[in-house]
């Protein structure tokens, strides 16, 4: 059985705002005289009333003075509060996940209410929790359970499928209280000893795994099932609970390292400090001794300037590319290799792997270059032609051919040895400084302008034969864009599907926050996992595809894209599958726009260069 109603505390639960806390606690200590008390002892009174906690930490009990203080205190967290508070990495991915399963999600805090608006109205859209109850809204704060039974009575929600979940002892009294489960979290100063000494269904690290909390065990035996039936619902169940944890696993992505409290001394710089990096030189702590693992990073470090963040992006580019580039567009981006840096190493590991497995590929442009025949070559071939045939008839006709290709080849060398000629002569002119410059000039230009009258000819007799018409031009013209220099190929349709993508998604809420420059980020990182799973496929394939854009089937490429954009986007499969289609629409589109663009703009040329000679 699932909960349908999930309640929070907000301190050391959702959020850390010990710094804020430490920080208004303080400065109105300090203000008083009570000097020397520790971060500590003023992080382990977080979850009680302000005037609990200043009786803890100053030894006061008279209730004007305790009240005063806390009138000090509200002013300081308007200054210091919400600047200094930050949810914990989970804490936005596993509330979506509550909603999306339909429950009702809510906050029962000591805090004030509007203190904690302050904090969920930047991260949350307007009315994404159920209910918010603060201190204000209580006569009787926690461990009372008042809080607990308002929300549920606003909810209309029965204590038995309601979960509360906080990180103190406080808040396990509370639920007590109320008689609603408990789930403990270890982000706070609370230990799991002291936590579980109450009542409650699981005590957890973090709440990453809070989804998969049930009211009864996956495995608590049910009389009315036989031994299959029973072994199939618990594989099942096994399934669905996997299932889950990875999804709360792609939503979470790496998490933040906690701070080492311990001394150590920075083996490069020989300065002892606390945590995790060295302040002095920026050294990590743990440095250790070479081995074939960390030998191998540091040659390809050495080779391509890989670091740990390429690792990192190639494995999250297999299971959550959308949660990762997400987390990158938020600013999550040390532990990430930078989008075309990405780019640029996995194409030089395609060509390399492309070298390996299908040499032949690298070989097909040159060879139809080679095998393009020459004048000369056909020359030969008619004169081979003709001396092996003894029909008369024949012969003549060859031989006509032979005179009219070597007349061919005679005018292509003179207008090589005429194009050289006005080039000598334009260096002349310009060295001699000639008066009659302009005149010069003009018969250059219309020299030149022959040439091109002759070239743009060519191309419009090509694309608008009899047989063909504008729109065939258009198509001819995007099939050798498409399929020439892979990479350009790929760089050059990024900003179509950037604005596809933009016109595509602008109307999602997670759409309306990402901007045009962080989309086209987004294509970047789309582009690199289509190739580094076409780099994957290659070694079975055997058979790579450089005239391409992508080695991989279209509709394959299609999903990849929606399922990218379901999870940077938040959107179910039906919207996001409907969404790409319409970025794709858009960006051939853009394309077919492009390209006329681009044919008109030769033809119109060529006319002007033939008006002006």
């Amino acid at each position: 059985m699932e909960y349908t109603t999930y309640l929070f505390d907000f301190d050391y639960t959702l959020a850390d705002s010990s710094r804020g806390i430490v920080i208004c606690f303080r400065n109105v200590l300090e203000r008083h005289g009570h000097a020397g008390i520790s971060d500590e002892a003023i992080k382990r009174t977080i979850g009680k009333t302000l005037e609990e906690s200043f009786s803890i930490l100053s030894g006061i009990t008279a209730p004007e003075t305790l009240a005063a203080y806390k009138r000090e205190y509200v002013k300081e967290a308007d200054t210091h509060m919400t600047v200094n508070t930050f949810f914990f990495p989970e804490t936005i991915g596993v509330l979506r996940t509550l909603k999306e399963q339909g429950a009702k999600v809510g906050i029962i805090s000591t805090k004030y209410r509007y203190r904690i608006h302050e904090m969920v109205d930047q991260h949350f859209p307007k009315n994404f929790f159920d209910i918010i109850i603060g201190g204000e809204d209580v006569k009787h704060p926690k461990p009372h359970p008042q809080g607990i039974k308002k929300a549920l009575r606003r909810l209309h929600r029965q204590r038995s499928e309601t979960l509360y979940i906080g990180d103190s002892t406080v808040d396990a009294q509370a639920a007590q209280a109320a008689q609603v489960d408990f789930v403990g979290v270890l982000n706070g100063m609370t230990t799991r000893n002291e936590l579980a000494a109450y009542p409650h269904r699981q005590i957890l690290e973090n709440l990453s795994l809070l989804p998969l909390v049930r009211k009864f065990s996956p495995y608590e035996p049910q009389k009315h099932l036989t031994g299959r039936i029973l072994y199939a619902s618990r594989f099942s169940r096994k399934v669905l609970a996997f299932g889950k944890l990875l999804h709360q696993k792609q939503i979470g992505g790496k998490h933040e390292i906690k701070e080492n409290p311990e001394t150590c001394t920075c083996k490069n710089c020989r300065q002892t400090f606390c945590g995790n990096y060295c302040p002095h030189c920026g050294q990590t702590r743990d440095t250790p001794r070479f081995t074939i693992r960390n030998a191998f990073q540091n040659i390809l470090s050495g080779f391509f300037n890989i670091d740990d963040g390429f690792s990192r992006n190639l494995v999250e580019l297999l299971y959550r590319p959308g949660y990762m580039i997400r987390d990158y567009l938020k600013g999550k981006r040390v532990h990430y290799f930078k989008p075309f840096q990405t780019l640029f190493v996995l194409a030089a590991l395609y060509i390399m792997a492309v070298q390996l497995f299908d040499p032949d590929a690298m070989k097909s442009t040159e060879t139809k270059e080679e095998e393009r025949p020459t004048i000369s070559h056909l020359i030969d071939e008619l004169h081979y032609q003709q001396e092996h045939t003894s029909d008369t008839c024949a012969q003549y006709y060859l031989g006509q051919s032979i005179t009219y290709a070597d007349s061919a080849r005679l005018s292509k060398e003179h207008r090589q040895e005429e194009q050289l000629k006005a080039i000598v002569a334009s260096v002349r002119a310009d060295e001699d400084e000639d008066e009659d410059e302009d005149d010069d000039m003009w018969d250059d230009l219309a020299e030149v302008g022959s040439e091109v009258k002759e070239a743009f000819h060519t191309l419009t007799n090509n694309y608008f034969a009899e047989d063909s018409n504008f729109f065939t031009a258009v198509a001819n013209l995007m099939k050798s864009w498409i399929h020439g220099n892979k990479a350009f190929s790929i760089l050059a349709l990024l900003p179509l599907f950037t604005i596809g993508t933009r016109i595509s998604f602008r109307r999602t809420p997670i759409g309306r926050r990402i901007n045009l420059t962080e989309n086209f980020f987004a294509q970047v990182y789309i582009a690199c996992q289509i190739l580094w799973i076409s780099l994957l496929v290659l070694p079975f394939t055997r058979e790579a595809h450089l005239d391409d854009i992508f080695d991989l089937d279209n509709v394959a490429i299609f999903f990849l894209f929606a399922w990218d954009y379901r999870q940077l986007f938040g959107l179910s499969w039906w919207k996001s599958l409907w969404r790409t289609l319409l970025m794709f629409f858009y960006g051939i589109l853009m394309l077919a726009m492009a390209c006329s663009l681009i044919i008109a703009t030769i033809i119109l040329a060529a006319y002007v260069v033939q008006w002006m000679k």
